[in-house]
C-alpha cells in the first residue's frame, strides 16, 4: 500500500508540475501578446504620421511648383520686356547712323588744362546743354554691409569673427 500511496503523490506531483508549467507559459505568452499589440498600435500611428508628412509634401511641392511657375513667367515678361528695349534702342542707333554718315561724324573733345592753369571751368558751367540723369546710389552702411532684414523671433542670427552668419532656431 505503500507504494500505491507513493505513486499517487508522484503523480500528483507531475500533474501539479505541468499545470505550473502551463501556468508559466500562459503568462509569458500574454506578456508577449501585450507587447506584440503595443507595437502594432505604435506602428500604426508612425504611419498615421508618415501618411501626414506625405500630405505635407505634397502641398509644400505643389506651392514650390506654383511659386517657380510664377518666377518663370516674370522672368520671361522681364526678358520680352529687354529684348523689346533692346530693339528700339538699336532701332534709334540706325535711325542715328542713318542720318549722320560717317564722314561728317566729328569728335570734339575739350582742350586738357595744365596743372598751371587757374582758367578752368566746372563741368556745369561749361556745358549746359548737357544733362546727365543719375539715379542717387544707395549710400553704404557704416559697416559696409547692405541693410539687413527684420530678425525673426523664431531663430537668433549668429555672426562669426570670420564674417559668416549663422542662424540657429531658438526654442
Amino acid at each position: 500500500m505503500d507504494s500505491l500511496f507513493d505513486r499517487k503523490i508522484s503523480t500528483g506531483r507531475l500533474v501539479a508540475c505541468v499545470c505550473a508549467a502551463a501556468a508559466v507559459m500562459t503568462g509569458i505568452n500574454l506578456a508577449a501578446a501585450v507587447y506584440f499589440f503595443r507595437g502594432i498600435g505604435e506602428l500604426r500611428a508612425a504611419e498615421q504620421r508618415l501618411q501626414g508628412l506625405s500630405d505635407f509634401e505634397a502641398r509644400i511641392i505643389a506651392k514650390m511648383d506654383k511659386v517657380n511657375i510664377g518666377m518663370q513667367t516674370r522672368l520671361e515678361e522681364l526678358d520680352r520686356g529687354l529684348q523689346g528695349r533692346f530693339s528700339e534702342i538699336n532701332d534709334h542707333f540706325d535711325k542715328i547712323e542713318r542720318s549722320s554718315p560717317p564722314s561728317k561724324m566729328e569728335t570734339s573733345l575739350p582742350p586738357v588744362a595744365d596743372a598751371a592753369s587757374d582758367d578752368t571751368v566746372p563741368l556745369e558751367k561749361a556745358a549746359p546743354e548737357f544733362q546727365v540723369a543719375v539715379e542717387p546710389a544707395v549710400a553704404p552702411s557704416s559697416q559696409g554691409q547692405q541693410s539687413l532684414p527684420a530678425p525673426s523671433s523664431a531663430y537668433q542670427r549668429i555672426e562669426t569673427a570670420d564674417g559668416k552668419v549663422y542662424y540657429r532656431k531658438v526654442k
